[in-house]
């Protein structure tokens, strides 16, 4: 079983790439911001 930081790492990737694929969907690549994937993955947002 991996280190729980390890864990914890693999699914706040996989819930970033969720949202930037629904982000995609929805906006288009070009129009799509960091905001944008981050409220879609529900995590707090870059800078």
């Amino acid at each position: 079983m991996p280190p729980r930081d390890e864990q914890d790492f693999e699914v706040k990737r996989q819930q970033i790439i969720d949202g930037a694929l629904q982000v995609f969907a929805s906006k288009g690549f070009e129009k799509a911001t960091n905001k944008d994937i981050a409220a879609a993955a529900g995590i707090g947002s870059p800078g």
